[in-house]
C-alpha cells in the first residue's frame, strides 16, 4: 500500500473514533441534562407537596381559630341568654315579669326562659299537654313557642322537646331511685305507660329502663 493510502486510512480511523467520541460526550452529557431535569422535576414536585402540606395546616389552622371565635361568641351569648333568664325568672317569683318583654327576646333567650320555667314547675311531666295549653301557661301565643323550638336543631315540636325532658328526668330517677318500679317513673315523668319509656330508652341509648338502671347502680 502506497504512502498516501495509508494516510488516507488514518485519516478516516482518526475521523470515526474522533466521531464516536464525540458521540459518547453527547451521549454522556445528555444523561447528565436528564438527570439533572429529573432531579429538578423531582424537587420541584417535593416543594409543591410541601406547600400543599403547609396550606392545608394553614387552613386547618384558620378553621380552628374561626371555630374557636364561633365557639367565644356563642358562650358570650349563653352567658348573655343566662344572666337574662336570671333576672326575667327572677321578676317572675315577683309577679312583675312583662310578657311583651318576653316576646321581644331572642329564641335562645326565650328558649332558656321556657326551659327554666319547665325545670321548675315540671310541667312537662303532665300528660296530654298541647301546644295551646303550654303556650298559654308560659305566656306566649303558639306561633312564638313554635317558632323557638323549631328554630333549634334539637327539636322538630313540642312533642319532641316534652319527650327529651321527660326523657332526661326519667334517666335521673332511674338512677337516683331505685325502689321506685319502672312503671310509677314512666308515669312520674308524663308518660302515658310503661312502654313510651321503654321505646324510648331503647331509641335513645339501646337499654331498656331495666338494664339501664342496672348499669348505673
Amino acid at each position: 500500500m502506497t504512502e498516501p493510502g495509508i494516510l488516507i486510512i488514518c485519516i478516516i480511523i482518526i475521523l470515526i473514533v474522533g466521531f464516536m467520541l464525540t458521540i459518547i460526550y453527547v451521549n454522556s452529557q445528555t444523561s447528565i441534562i436528564v438527570k439533572a431535569n429529573q432531579r429538578l422535576v423531582e424537587w420541584q414536585m417535593e416543594l409543591m407537596e410541601k406547600n400543599k402540606l403547609q396550606e392545608a395546616t394553614i387552613n386547618k389552622q384558620t378553621e380552628k381559630a374561626k371555630q374557636l371565635l364561633r365557639d367565644l361568641s356563642e358562650l358570650k351569648e349563653q352567658l348573655r341568654a343566662k344572666d337574662v333568664v336570671g333576672q326575667m325568672c327572677a321578676q317572675a317569683d315577683d309577679r312583675q315579669i312583662d310578657m311583651k318583654q318576653l316576646q321581644a327576646m331572642s329564641d335562645e333567650v326565650l328558649l332558656a326562659w321556657v326551659d327554666e320555667r319547665m325545670e321548675a314547675t315540671h310541667m312537662f311531666c303532665e300528660p296530654n299537654l298541647t301546644l295551646k295549653s303550654v303556650a298559654n301557661r308560659l305566656g306566649l301565643t303558639q306561633k312564638r313557642l313554635q317558632q323557638i323550638l323549631k328554630n333549634d336543631s334539637r327539636y322538630k315540636n313540642l312533642s319532641e322537646y316534652l319527650n327529651e325532658k321527660r326523657f332526661q328526668l326519667a334517666c335521673r330517677l332511674l338512677r337516683d331511685e331505685p325502689h321506685w318500679t319502672i312503671e310509677a317513673i314512666a308515669k312520674e315523668v308524663g308518660f302515658s305507660n310503661r312502654l313510651m319509656l321503654h321505646e324510648m330508652m331503647k331509641k335513645r341509648v339501646g337499654l331498656t329502663p331495666a338494664q339501664y338502671r342496672d348499669k348505673q347502680l
